[in-house]
């Protein structure tokens, strides 16, 4: 029996709205691994030293604007791959990450920064922005 091959057209032939958020999140890991976020990112639950709070760019908008990156990826993974439940998989793989680690990158975050990121988490929301305040 003969294989059937994909024709460039099936393999592209993603929702548009997916390769944005693609590109969305290659941007974003791009910028970690090449230091744009400057010394005060790393992939572990640390501070470094002379650590600075960040408030602007992107941080004015999220909290976490990787997790939104990451989140906006595992939502269109089941768009993108051909099997609907390993890509339905993705989404609580990074829930059970997403639970158990904010809340301590958070209460760091609070340890460190004390009254000026209270304030910052008021004005700021963790996924979604808070337009207007």
């Amino acid at each position: 029996m003969a294989r059937s091959r994909a024709s460039v057209g099936e393999l592209v032939s993603y929702p548009p709205i997916c390769y944005r958020f693609a590109i969305a999140d290659w941007r974003a890991a791009d910028a970690c691994e090449t230091g744009r976020y400057g010394r005060n990112w790393s992939p572990g639950l640390e501070l470094r030293e002379g650590h600075r709070l960040v408030t602007g760019g992107v941080y004015a908008l999220w909290r976490h604007p990787m997790y939104v990156s990451i989140w906006l990826a595992a939502f269109c993974q089941p768009l993108l791959v051909h099997n609907l439940i390993a890509g339905l998989l993705v989404v609580p793989a990074f829930a059970a990450m997403w639970w158990l680690r904010v809340p301590q990158e958070e209460a760091m975050m609070r340890h460190q920064f004390g009254e000026h990121y209270a304030r910052y988490c008021v004005r700021v929301g963790r996924l979604w922005p808070r337009l207007g305040r």
